[in-house]
């Protein structure tokens, strides 16, 4: 569950990659980074372990092996608060912000009348209220200086819907529909809003066997 926050990054990354990859790539093109994650393997009940510090602190070797900075900061995209410190903090110690990425994320598997009350509303803080409160973090310095680009992920998940799955695609085209809402806002003042809709990529919530079982399988 993390995001991630960029300053002068000149080309966008177009190959799929992977988190770790894409923060190193970013650097590598000119980029000092931010790079927030949860960091708490309890914060939420799961089928799969979240983060760690120490995947954080590897995250922010592969970027300084660059020659670039990186600020690997713990923070929770459900606390708004949490979220504007990170975005003063890029300022303030980076420079500048000027690309935000929001990728935080989880993802469990129930039939929606199984699904607990708990599961639901985790799904829908992080992965879409999550985006919301990075967005809402970084929107008043990208718009004060009329440029920057926001890019949020949203999911295959969220343009069609799947069994065991309404939590998250709800929460996945809600990312959908306020990324064109957002444009729409700041869009004038020359700042970009943007989104992804990757398929399973090779991470935690997809190398699991909770996902194995709801895919029809018992391995990758």
């Amino acid at each position: 569950m993390d995001d991630t926050t960029a300053h002068d990054c000149p080309e966008p990354i177009e190959q799929p990659v992977s988190r770790r990859r894409l923060l190193a790539g970013g650097a590598a093109a000119g980029a000092d980074v931010l790079a927030c994650d949860i960091a708490d393997r309890d914060a939420i009940d799961l089928d799969y372990p979240l983060g760690t510090g120490e995947q954080l602190e590897h995250t922010a070797r592969l970027v300084r092996s660059t020659g670039r900075r990186c600020l690997p900061l713990k923070a929770d995209v459900r606390r708004p608060r949490q979220m504007q410190v990170l975005a003063e903090r890029a300022v303030t110690e980076l420079g500048g912000l000027h690309i935000a990425v929001a990728n935080a994320g989880v993802v469990s598997y129930h039939p929606l009348a199984e699904l607990s009350p708990r599961r639901w509303q985790d799904v829908i803080d992080v992965n879409l209220t999550g985006v919301a409160n990075t967005m809402r973090a970084v929107v008043p310095h990208l718009v004060g200086q009329r440029s920057g680009a926001i890019v949020a992920v949203s999911s295959t998940e969220g343009r069609h819907g799947a069994p065991a799955l309404t939590h998250y695609c709800a929460a996945k085209w809600g990312v959908i529909r306020l990324i064109k809402a957002l444009a729409t806002e700041i869009g004038p003042a020359g700042v970009r809003v943007t989104g992804v809709a990757p398929t399973g990529v090779a991470t935690a919530p997809t190398l699991n066997d909770a996902t194995y079982a709801w895919a029809g399988g018992d391995g990758p």
